[in-house]
């Protein structure tokens, strides 16, 4: 999904994953989901859990999409393709 909104949006839209703590050592637990899933975007490593607490995260995956001034405006767990692009598609400019 990544590389097809990089291929349609560009720099209009940035990417960030978030890997909370869990089991393990997070970093590496992180390092290898993104090798797996060969990932391109920066994924931050949230030791503990400060950034969840932050935005209410209980669940994982929880997706969020937040506008350019950096409020969300769209934050849901698990995994809704459609409602991920709908608001994608809210917060990058028209041409």
């Amino acid at each position: 999904m990544e590389k097809a909104y990089h291929k349609r949006f560009g720099k209009k839209l940035q990417v960030i994953g978030v890997a909370i703590a869990a089991q393990g050592d997070p970093v590496k637990v992180a390092r290898d989901f993104k090798a797996k899933h060969r990932l391109t975007y920066p994924i931050l490593v949230d030791t503990d859990n400060s950034i969840a607490r932050q935005f209410g995260v209980q669940v994982v995956p929880t997706n969020a999409v937040l506008d350019k001034g950096r409020k969300i405006v769209y934050m849901q767990s698990g995994f809704d393709e459609k409602a991920i692009e709908h608001a994608v598609k809210s917060v990058i400019p028209k041409k």
